[in-house]
């Protein structure tokens, strides 16, 4: 996804509607793209239920079985690589979602000016 900043004024001086309606952009990302992003985060659903049990259970309880039954000896060891390839995936979110966040800044400043509201 090609990420464009919102142009800042010189300085110190306040990013102010005019300066932020100023700024164009075209679509970021094709209905494909769009679809394929929506199910690599499906996808990560089952690390966000695993977090929140995680989070639910004592030490005891996460270290009971792994120790008690050879079959599960790796599955916290499991647990970490989902929930670290999680975080990595939620990182990435947070960019789009500053991303999407900048344009509608954009957006929010043309209707304001538009309407003579700013």
């Amino acid at each position: 996804m090609a990420k464009r900043k919102i142009a800042k004024p010189a300085g110190d001086a306040p990013l102010t509607p005019e300066v932020a309606a100023a700024n164009e952009f075209d679509a970021a990302i094709t209905y494909q793209q769009l679809k394929e992003m929506e199910k690599v985060a499906h996808g990560f659903g089952i690390n966000r239920r695993m977090m929140f049990v995680v989070l639910a259970r004592s030490k005891a309880q996460l270290v009971a079985p792994a120790v008690e039954d050879d079959a599960k000896m790796e599955t916290p060891f499991d647990m970490y690589e989902a929930m670290d390839a999680y975080i990595d995936h939620l990182k990435r979110l947070i960019d789009i979602a500053e991303t999407a966040r900048a344009r509608l800044l954009v957006v929010c400043s043309t209707v304001a000016l538009a309407r003579g509201a700013a």
